[in-house]
């Protein structure tokens, strides 16, 4: 069990690390002065990039919750202020990537904006007031002397914002909408709903007093604050940075110019443009003020020319417009996409220059579909992690460089925005598989279904293509199945075969199973996919398969039942059923290496371990286990089992690592994620040494954020994990090749008197073990060939005959304590004294190699730590 002890240290001492998905679309992006630098609010983190190299330079790292706003400080422009949900506002030198101070407001920030025209700048935020009896989101302000010192420190302000001035209270609930200042900082902007809110801040005494005097306005005064209502609900805002104009956007998609406001309704003038067919997500003037940029969920960038009423397009960005802004000069426009892409557009002629982003997310018009269908599927070609990104893509995530290293276009279709408000069911892929080893081949299924027009099920098989370095379809069957496919499965290790190669398993909710195979030879024009054999059992639905890890056995799961499929034959062997009978299975895996022999399967209340050997339940727990993963490269099974802890029944969820031969979990991981887990895999280790370390199991929670359990340094380099007749042949070599060099260093020097003796008694040994240490001593650790000839010679000879001796063993210990054996009448002391010295030249292996072979674990009983809901 010392193997069993290393696991479940390192378990309690590995945390759960953030590897990707954190949201880039939610904030403007913000450019410096001289235009050289972008800068990015990404999670809990302030991600700056370089136009120059269009490489991240440095990430900005303090807040402790999301970053909900960033402003390049007017008057300081090596200085940047963000603000965050953790109440902080904080001021850097990015030159450096140093902060130089923050303060706490006390309470979450939901917005940030710096206001223009004064000597200082004056720091305006949304916060949510809880010390009332109702909680409300209010604009309060307060001047930014207490930031701009240079030492780091910080200021409390307290939970009830007693040094900030209130401006305009937005009500409660959701009410977090945008706000801004006209260009010499006269009038606050916000809305609410279907008004308009403007607050004159030239007419507030104590604005004008530089906050000497401290007080809250009095919203009573109908010159200070101005509400106007329009017809449709505001979606955005925006002001001109040379006029008293602003721009809003509604949820019809039409954008208002307002020009002359602050006076009564009556008096103000608007204009009125409309393009867009839904709601207007973001506006921006460039810095000139000639054009106004829009963009919504069309995923198209309007350009509108203030003067002439015309407008430009930069259509098919790839999916919704979230955020869109201006660099200085307006050499750049940046379009930040739901799918957590930013793109930077060139001023001058609209193509895209560049790409940043991190993890794309996979999004849906319907907000109730799921959009991460195909879960997580580990690549071995590139050593990548195979997932959903936008619609009708695919993205391989390196975990190596916590990027995306490229993304493959499966349905062909460009993205479309939904003709009305219900939404446009789209064409998604729902499963990826990898043939095992190299990953020269890649299947997927994607499929459509309205419920209006007949459904699409199409089951691609795509090749990899050395010189573009990518996946190239091959083959397509439409449909495969006549309902929707449930699972794919490669053959682990293929049989071989002159018949084929590769073995692909496809269930559908039709109730049969298909075993596809690839015909022909090694070349690209001579293989195809071909039906082998369609297998069923009573006409039940395929919840999924999975292969053993030799590839002997398939396991499809029809529910209440697990039949047990010889793939060649396509013959049914047994059927296993779990204790309770109105349950059904959602998943099953196959143990590895020593625990091959094992099944694990899971309920929505129970998980059982079948022993295939007697086909009897080996150990049975009661867990409510959300998603289950077998470690191919060790010992190992990942179960994500849900907990109801919170008041309003959020699930949290824990991660029990196990042994499919033990019921007692090796390491647990408490509380990784809320809600659920879209996806898990198991990603090989690193070689280090010749010594390969263990797997990392990456997950995904509902947001799609991407985590990891342990040391990120852990993860693969691109070199797969060997076997152990290859570890052990790689550590044999090392130490001969050394050894043949050097020496062998544990060896006694052997005198110069005593040196043909010796020899002559190795060689009156040499038996087949001692021909192979001879054959592999050193050179110089030899005596002279001339020495060894002879009775090198007479070792060859076959021993004379001679008759046994009478032997009288007798088993245990004799009664003056010595053990019973007497041979021959001669005493083993006698017998060593005799036994002609040995040296032995082969170099020993290291015994740290037994964590890798099979071991037999007792089962225990073992009652698991959790309440089931």
């Amino acid at each position: 069990m010392q193997h069993s002890r290393a696991l479940e240290e390192l378990g309690q001492k590995d945390g759960i690390i953030d590897c990707g998905g954190a949201e880039l679309n939610k904030q403007k992006v913000q450019h410096s002065e001289d235009g050289k630098w972008l800068f990015v609010a990404g999670g809990n983190d302030i991600q700056v990039y370089s136009y120059a190299s269009q490489e991240l330079v440095c990430t900005l790292r303090h807040h402790a919750a999301k970053v909900t706003g960033i402003a390049v400080s007017p008057f300081h422009k090596m200085q940047l202020f963000t603000s965050s949900m953790d109440g902080h506002v904080a001021v850097w030198d990015y030159s450096d990537g140093r902060l130089l101070r923050y303060i706490d407001f006390g309470a979450p920030l939901h917005r940030f904006a710096l206001s223009p025209g004064k000597i200082e700048p004056l720091v305006f935020c949304l916060v949510t007031k809880t010390d009332i009896s109702e909680p409300k989101n209010v604009i309060v302000g307060m001047p930014s002397h207490l930031l701009t010192e240079r030492q780091l420190g910080t200021t409390t302000l307290g939970d009830h914002l007693a040094s900030a001035q209130q401006f305009l209270q937005l009500g409660s609930g959701k009410n977090q909408s945008d706000f801004v200042f006209t260009y010499n900082g006269k009038f606050l902007v916000s809305y609410v709903n279907k008004r308009v809110l403007m607050y004159n801040l030239e007419m507030d005494e104590a604005y004008n007093a530089n906050y000497m005097d401290i007080a809250l306005a009095d919203h009573s005064t109908k010159d200070i604050f101005i509400r106007y209502e329009v017809e449709c609900t505001v979606t955005s805002v925006t002001s001109h940075p040379s006029q008293m104009c602003i721009a809003t956007g509604n949820r019809i998609g039409q954008i208002h110019l307002w020009y002359e406001f602050g006076k009564s309704e009556s008096a103000v003038v608007t204009t009125v443009y409309h393009w867009h067919a839904h709601a207007v997500a973001d506006l921006q003037f460039t810095t000139d003020g000639t054009y106004l940029l829009s963009g919504g969920e069309e995923s198209v960038l309007v350009l509108w020319q203030l003067a002439t009423n015309r407008k430009y397009f930069r259509p098919r960005l790839g999916s919704p417009i979230t955020r869109v802004s201006c660099s200085p000069g307006d050499q750049y426009f940046t379009v930040c996409l739901q799918s957590n892409v930013i793109r930077v557009v060139s001023g001058l002629n609209n193509d895209v220059q560049f790409t940043l982003g991190g993890l794309r997310k996979a999004f849906l018009q319907d907000p109730k579909a799921l959009g991460m269908k195909t879960g997580l599927v580990y690549n071995p070609r590139l050593n990548t992690i195979a997932m959903n990104s936008t619609p009708g893509f695919i993205q391989f995530y390196s975990p190596s460089s916590g990027g995306v290293l490229q993304e493959l276009d499966v349905v062909g279709l460009n993205y479309v925005s939904r003709p009305n408000e219900a939404p446009l069911v789209q064409t998604t892929v729902e499963h990826i598989a990898f043939s095992p080893g190299d990953g020269k081949w890649m299947t997927t299924v994607e499929a459509r279904d309205d419920g209006c027009t007949a459904p699409e099920l199409r089951l691609k098989m795509w090749r990899f293509n050395e010189h573009y370095q990518s996946y190239i379809l091959c083959a397509c069957v439409d449909p495969p199945h006549d309902k929707p496919v449930t699972s794919l499965a490669f053959q682990p290790h293929p049989c071989v075969s002159e018949e084929f190669s590769h073995m692909l398993v496809s269930t559908s909710l039709d109730g049969k199973f298909k075993v596809w195979v690839l015909l022909g030879g090694e070349d690209e024009g001579e293989e195809a996919w071909a039906c082998r054999s369609v297998g069923y059992y009573h006409s039940l639905p395929c919840r999924g398969a999975q292969f053993s890890a030799d590839g002997s056995l398939l396991a499809v799961n029809y529910g209440r039942c697990i039949t047990l499929w010889n793939p060649i034959a396509s013959a049914i062997k047994t059927v296993l059923n779990g204790v309770l009978q109105k349950e059904e299975f959602k998943h099953v895996v196959f143990g590895q290496h020593s625990s091959s022999h094992c099944l694990v399967a899971a309920t929505s209340s129970h998980l059982y371990v079948w022993d295939l050997l007697s086909c009897s339940v080996l150990w049975c727990v009661e867990a409510s286990v959300e998603r289950l993963v077998a470690d191919p490269f060790g010992m190992l099974v990942a179960a994500f089992v849900s907990m109801t802890t919170d008041a309003d029944g959020t699930k949290a969820i824990h991660v029990y690592l196990i042994s499919p031969l033990c019921s007692a979990p090796m390491a647990i991981h408490e509380d990784v994620c809320k809600g659920g887990v879209l996806g898990a895999v198991f990603v090989p280790g690193a070689m280090k040494k010749g010594v390969s370390t263990r797997s990392t199991l990456f997950f995904m929670d509902p947001k799609q954020t991407l985590y990891c359990l342990g040391d990120k340094d852990r993860l693969t380099d691109g070199t797969m994990i060997p076997s152990v007749e290859q570890f052990l042949h790689q550590i044999q070599k090392t130490e001969q090749a050394f050894v043949e060099i050097f020496g062998d260093p544990s060896q006694t020097r052997v005198p110069p008197n005593q040196l043909f003796s010796q020899t002559d008694a190795i060689i009156h040994s040499v038996n087949g073990t001692q021909h192979h240490q001879v054959y592999n001593a050193p050179p110089h650790a030899l005596p002279p060939m001339s020495g060894l000839c002879m009775s090198f010679l007479k070792s060859l000879l076959p021993a004379a005959a001679k008759e046994p001796s009478s032997i009288d063993v007798t088993n245990g210990l004799s009664g003056d304590g010595e053990k019973g054996c007497d041979i021959g009448g001669e005493s083993e002391d006698d017998d060593n004294e005799n036994r002609p010295q040995e040296i032995n030249f082969v170099t020993e292996v290291s015994m740290d190699i037994e964590l890798a072979y099979e071991r037999t674990t007792q089962v225990e009983a073992y009652e698991w730590l959790f309440v089931p809901p």
